[in-house]
């Protein structure tokens, strides 16, 4: 409490009256006295002349997901909603992230962990995300009712072209489309590969391998495609240990004369001086060829092959 003294005067008698007055300061708040002024201090939580107003700390809405603010004093708490965690209900229940984890593509991993993504493998590692780098392939831009992958939005100046017949290996096949340039009239997937790296190349680069399968077609099921054969080499462990240190491109086309053969070129971004293909995708190559020669693969597609050239 503070009294203050206020004086008046009487011009009549020369006389000053003093009239004294209580000021009370609430919550713990502290006055501080000045000539003809005064001011409040309030404790945290509180505001006001004399410190009466309690200050919502839930007027921000500072609770997430759904959960519920109770106002403190100079303090709040968030009730979460079920499955949800943390002092602002931004963590799900029971995957609170450990000092290692990982973040990658917005979600959580904990250290030591492996999980595939597309078609390559992942893991943790004290923090630190290692994948392998094999190109997923291409994508599809045609929008159907049947097709129920992401829908690849070609870029300006570019049209999805159809290419369904051209990939189409044991039809009927899911429509597709490929972007290609408009000026150009130039498929624009990103192979990254060199010219001499093609299915009609009449001599491979060095950082380059191919190998021919030929199929039993009266065994391969219906709506086979290139990709869906070439999507599944991607995903052979085979590559895994080859796409570590560096990119490797998986590029599959029918072949030019058989309608039973699919050519499969595999691919790598370093290169060598001599005319020696490199020695890390020549076994790579040999290795794809006996998983696929043995029915290891677990695709009823690859699994009518009858012959590897």
């Amino acid at each position: 409490m503070l009294k203050r003294d206020i004086h008046i005067s009487n011009d009549r008698s020369n006389e000053s009256v003093t009239i004294g007055r209580a000021f009370i300061i609430y919550n713990g708040g502290r006055c501080i006295d000045g000539e003809n002024w005064y001011i409040c201090e309030c404790a945290n939580g509180f505001a006001g002349p004399d410190c009466r107003v309690n200050i919502n700390e839930c007027i921000s809405d500072p609770c997430t997901f759904g959960s519920t603010c109770v106002d403190g004093i100079g303090s709040f708490k968030c009730i979460c909603p079920p499955g949800r965690t943390g002092t602002l209900c931004a963590e799900v229940a029971g995957k609170t992230p450990s000092p290692l984890s990982c973040l990658f593509n917005r979600r959580t991993y904990p250290d030591k962990s492996k999980w595939e993504h597309e078609c390559n493998s992942c893991s943790c590692e004290n923090g630190v995300v290692t994948c392998s780098q094999i190109w997923c392939g291409p994508s599809n831009c045609l929008n159907n009712s049947i097709y129920v992958g992401n829908v690849l939005v070609c870029s300006e100046g570019q049209t999805c072209v159809i290419q369904t017949d051209k990939i189409c290996f044991t039809p009927p096949c899911v429509p597709w489309g490929h972007c290609e340039d408009l000026r150009e009239n130039k498929d624009t997937i990103p192979y990254h590969v060199d010219s001499n790296c093609e299915s009609n190349s009449p001599q491979l680069s060095n950082n380059c391998a191919k190998i021919s399968l030929i199929f039993d077609k009266s065994k391969t099921p219906a709506g086979v495609s290139v990709e869906t054969i070439c999507n599944t080499i991607r995903r052979l462990p085979v590559l895994k240990t080859l796409s570590n240190d560096q990119h490797v491109y998986v590029v599959c086309n029918l072949h030019k004369v058989r309608l039973n053969a699919v050519d499969i070129l595999l691919s790598v971004e370093a290169t060598k001086s001599n005319n020696q293909i490199d020695a890390t995708l020549k076994t790579a190559i040999d290795n794809i060829t006996q998983v696929i020669s043995h029915k290891q693969t677990g695709s009823s597609a690859l699994a009518a092959v009858v012959e590897v050239e």
